[in-house]
């Protein structure tokens, strides 16, 4: 309940609006994303891994933080306090704290699937990035339990935290002010970590340039959040205000905006990944568009690739000139560059052996052997 007196000088104004516009949209853009991270994982039939299910975990948490948030904003979050009823106030104090609690939970499944998506790439290289990323993960979920401990200790009973009439013992606002800062220092170090992290590992691998810097900007827009996040920490000191559902209202759009945008930033980098592996083929010959799964013998026909044991290919024209390159493993699956007779580089999927179904390119049948993975093959110009 407000202990504040009325002020007849304060206008009975609302800034909801702008916290519902904030909300509807990055809720519209963090569904949309991981739907579509997840739709296009199966429809190609890649298998899902720990980075896919903390991501939908943190998507899941996220949507229930804005349901609080919308709680909390119709109830009267974004208004002077006075104007406010003492039990709807009541209400909005209960589902901001209750969003905070929610949201860290959601960042830190967040970050934890930017560890598996990291430790995915690089699977089987790169050891000391690997341990770095392990140790990383350890200190993003140790650090998050803290956050939300201190948190959850501010009151006891936790209802004191939100409803004055509640008997019990609640910590002075310093303290609280001190816990945000304590949470927020351990969000700006990991954001900035995990934004500028893929630069170590990344710029030894022997990949093209464009794809190389393509990945370094999806992954270092996460030096977004991190601006979002310093701002948090500028606004923070309005916890201490009287008028909190009015002075508030800045570092509570920035704390939306933090959570939810880093999910949608994290799912960039992998539906990147994930649409450059399964792209269509374009056959210079005959005029053909294949894709994985094509039959075996339109593929020998084009110079294409038979998979074995079932006899499909891809029909891809190769006008008898090809290079190719192996990228490594990804979830038990092989990709190949082709350089075909326009001189572009085309990348195709194998996730077993190439084989059977006329896959020596020119025309005629005939088994093939396993092809050996490798990563220092460079794809040579002008063939």
């Amino acid at each position: 309940m407000s202990e504040l007196k009325f002020d007849p000088n304060i206008p009975n104004e609302s800034r909801s609006g702008e916290l519902y516009a904030v909300i509807i949209v990055v809720t519209i853009l963090l569904i949309v994303t991981t739907t579509a991270r997840v739709i296009t994982k199966w429809k190609h039939g890649l298998k899902y891994t720990w980075d896919d299910y903390l991501i939908v975990l943190g998507t899941l948490l996220d949507l229930v933080g804005n349901a609080f948030d919308l709680v909390a904003t119709k109830s009267g979050f974004g208004r002077h306090e006075q104007y406010i009823h003492p039990l709807a106030l009541i209400t909005c104090a209960k589902y901001s704290q209750l969003a905070v609690c929610v949201a860290g939970l959601a960042i830190c499944a967040i970050k934890c699937s930017i560890c598996f998506f990291l430790l995915n790439i690089i699977k089987g290289t790169h050891r000391r990035f690997t341990i770095s990323i392990y140790i990383l993960l350890a200190f993003t979920v140790i650090s998050s339990f803290i956050s939300l401990l201190l948190w959850g200790l501010q009151a006891s009973p936790i209802e004191k935290l939100w409803d004055p009439r509640v008997k019990g013992t609640k910590v002075s606002g310093k303290r609280f002010l001190a816990v945000v800062y304590i949470f927020y220092a351990f969000g700006v170090f990991t954001d900035v970590v995990y934004s500028l992290s893929p630069i170590y590992f990344l710029w030894n691998i022997k990949i093209s340039l464009q794809r190389k810097l393509t990945i370094l900007a999806l992954t270092g827009s996460g030096l977004l959040i991190t601006i979002v996040a310093f701002l948090n920490i500028h606004y923070a000191p309005a916890f201490l205000a009287p008028d909190a559902t009015w002075a508030l209202v800045n570092e509570f759009i920035c704390d939306i905006i933090e959570r939810n945008i880093s999910a949608v930033i994290v799912n960039l980098p992998a539906l990147w990944h994930l649409v450059h592996r399964t792209k269509p083929v374009v056959s210079s010959f005959e005029g053909s568009v294949g894709y994985y799964g094509g039959s075996g013998r339109s593929g020998g026909r084009s110079g294409g690739l038979g998979n074995s044991g079932i006899g499909s290919g891809l029909g891809m024209g190769m006008g008898g000139k090809r290079e190719r390159e192996m990228l490594g493993s990804m979830d038990e699956e092989r990709e190949t560059v082709w350089k075909n007779a326009d001189g572009e580089r085309v990348m195709v999927k194998e996730d077993r052996r190439f084989g059977n179904g006329n896959g020596n390119g020119d025309g005629e049948s005939g088994d093939s052997i396993p092809l050996r993975t490798r990563t220092d093959v460079h794809i040579r110009e002008g063939v």
